[in-house]
């Protein structure tokens, strides 16, 4: 690679072999410029990159304040500015009188050796509308924007010791009446005084930061204590900024925080976000407890579709606050039920179940089991029949499509010969797609209930069925992973997704049905298993195994159903290739996924409604992902699991059978 080192700092990565024209601005003082060679990779001795070669020629120095740096009105400004065609200095009927104008196909970038903080500068025309241009900060490229309006803008950026920020304009093809090229002028960077991050939330731990600054407080930015805070302030999407450190539990962590423009903020434990309330342009208190160990405490502030260097999205972190609190231990944080036992199991290494809890927006402050990695196993030694309820949420903010993943290399052995060259390339028959965590629970190894994670944090409550004698119930996070040959579930350990699990209780199973029939308020008659309250041909009975509410007619269990295979060629209409025999006729059978509360189901088939007999299939609690590659006639569904007949002459009818 080939660099422009400036003071120490990159101010311009060379890519190309053609001849490009430099101009650098320097402003007053001593400065060291080095064009640096180094190659793309490892050589053999004496090798050197093609790449890597320099060619100077042409190189002048001209004393005194240039003409880019007197249009900017600011003596002080490092910029380089790239391209055949350079810019100019024109005069203009506003402001001081004169601005810069960009050379076409030219890059101009400004940046900062040695100092942090905000550049301003103005852009556009004050007689005309202006063409588009890009904008870009270091190496992230923002969209080409085109002002609605006729007049100058600001642009706001955040400069970092070696960050650029620059812009690049190429004319129209075919030019448009009115328009002229965009402009420069009136360049300022705030350099004040910077303050130690550490410092400035007030940490007692190093803190560690991509892009956040320390900053004194100002009237417009006021900070919550101490006069200075941590400042953040990202141009556009695909700008991210953290913020770290660590502190040991148990511990109560208070922290205040500010976002305003179009972002986002997070506060992450343990790499992943704490449901707290959206973060606002006013400073807001949020707060949080963790358990033993020691824990990683982060800040994310991303720019998202609406931000740009015109109207950037800014944050702040201050008054942090950790203290020691009572240690909770994970099991009383989970549970009072006495009649569970709970343990954690799992290879080390992987995800910890941990004691958290949050001051979250309706005020309420509950302790839970929270695992952000999968790997590790909640497990719970209860004694059946009875039915466990607990409360649980799991979650994503804005959950990302992982990257595909390489499954294990092939393997095998060809014979080549010296003159030939075998490449095994499998592409992306070997590729693992992993998504949709969700929590999973499980009653002695086999999966009864789930819920995927979603953007939303509440709580939400749920109940599973246990068997007689005694029984291991396990609470996991899980994933899909998927290619074009393969399909299984497997941990979710990406770190993005996160369960909390939270107030374990068993009842009766009769108990616990008197309690739903009281919750729906159904008098003794109507709390019959086989009576029908609301009228919707629905028994109580499965109205409680599908958690349906019993009094709204509405509200009836998940229907199976009969429909034709899509595409397929009844005797009636087939037309084509009369010399085939035609297909059979095919029909999907739609049957609803067992629920918790069952202990188990089948399917039943008959020809009279009068003789059932039970079929060989295994009716699912849950959809299964299947291979990408091996596509089959019909899929499951979120709600329904699929079953291809081909029937014959006589009627048949279908039922699920629940108990």
């Amino acid at each position: 690679d080939r660099t422009l080192v400036v003071n120490g700092v990159v101010a311009e990565v060379l890519y190309s072999h053609e001849w490009r024209r430099s101009r650098l601005t320097l402003p007053a003082g001593s400065h060291r410029v080095r064009w640096v060679s180094a190659a793309a990779a490892p050589r053999t001795s004496g090798a050197v990159d093609f790449s890597s070669i320099w060619l100077l020629s042409g190189m002048t120095r001209t004393p005194g304040i240039t003409p880019l740096a007197g249009a900017l009105d600011n003596d002080t400004v490092f910029a380089l500015e790239t391209g055949d065609a350079g810019g100019s200095r024109i005069s203009i009927p506003d402001g001081d009188g004169d601005a810069w104008q960009p050379g076409p196909e030219a890059m101009l970038s400004v940046f900062e050796p040695a100092r942090a903080g905000t550049l301003t500068v103005r852009q556009g025309r004050p007689d005309s509308a202006w063409e588009p241009w890009s904008y870009y900060q270091s190496a992230l490229a923002f969209p080409a924007t085109t002002p609605p309006r006729t007049t100058w803008v600001s642009t706001t950026a955040r400069l970092l010791p070696g960050s650029r920020y620059g812009w690049s304009w190429t004319p129209r093809a075919t030019p448009v009446a009115g328009e002229g090229s965009p402009l420069l002028d009136a360049l300022a960077f705030d350099a004040a005084p910077s303050v130690v991050l550490k410092t400035a939330i007030g940490s007692a731990a190093e803190v560690t930061s991509s892009s956040w600054v320390g900053r004194r407080a100002t009237g417009g930015a006021p900070a919550v204590a101490g006069g200075d805070f941590a400042f953040s302030l990202a141009a556009a999407r695909g700008e991210k900024n953290t913020m770290a450190t660590t502190f040991t539990g148990p511990a109560r962590v208070r922290f205040h925080w500010r976002l305003s423009g179009e972002g986002v903020l997070f506060c992450l434990l343990d790499g992943a976000p704490l449901p707290f309330s959206a973060a606002t342009p006013e400073w807001a208190m949020a707060e949080f407890e963790a358990g033993e160990g020691t824990h990683k405490l982060e800040w994310t502030h991303a720019a998202t579709a609406g931000a740009s260097p015109v109207a950037p999205s800014t944050a702040g972190v201050d008054h942090l606050e950790i203290r020691a609190a009572v240690r909770t231990p994970l099991a009383k944080a989970i549970t009072a039920d006495a009649a569970i036992r709970l343990a954690v199991t799992g290879p080390a290494g992987a995800g910890q179940w941990l004691t958290v809890a949050c001051a979250e927006g309706d005020g309420a402050w509950n302790h839970a089991g929270r695992l952000t990695r999968g790997g590790r196993v909640l497990e719970a030694t209860v004694t059946g029949p009875a039915v466990l309820d607990f409360r649980n949420r799991c979650f994503a903010p804005d959950w990302p499509v992982i990257p595909l993943q390489a499954a294990p290399a092939m393997a095998g052995t060809a014979a080549v010969s010296s003159s030939s060259v075998w490449i095994n390339d499998p592409g992306w028959s070997d590729r693992l797609h992993i998504y949709g965590p969700f929590l999973e629970v499980s009653v002695d190894g086999a999966p009864v209930w789930r819920t995927p994670a979603g953007i939303a944090t509440d709580w939400n409550t749920a109940s599973v069925v246990i068997p007689g004698g005694s029984r291991k119930v396990t609470f996991r996070l899980r994933a899909h992973a998927s290619s074009w040959i393969t399909a299984y579930i497997t941990d979710a350990l990406d770190g993005t997704a996160q369960a909390w699990v939270d107030d374990l209780k068993i009842s009766a199973p009769d108990a616990h049905y008197a309690a739903w029939c009281a919750a729906h308020a159904l008098s003794a008659a109507e709390a019959a298993r086989e009576a029908d309250a609301d009228g919707d041909g629905t028994t109580n009975a499965a109205e409680y195994l599908f958690q349906t509410d019993p009094r709204n007619g509405a509200a009836r269990p998940a229907a199976m159903g009969l429909a034709l295979l899509p595409n397929s060629r009844t005797l009636g209409d087939w037309t084509t290739l009369p010399q085939a025999p035609p297909p059979p006729p095919q029909v999907v059978l739609s049957i609803p996924y067992l629920p918790a509360l069952a202990l188990g189901g089948w399917l039943e088939s008959s020809t009279d409604l009068r003789t059932w007999t039970r079929e060989p299939l295994a009716v699912k609690r849950h959809w299964a992902e299947s291979p990408m590659l091996f596509f089959e006639p019909v899929t499951d569904s979120d709600t329904h699991q699929k079953l291809l007949i081909t029937p014959d002459t006589a009627a048949r009818y279908y039922r699920l059978r629940v108990e």
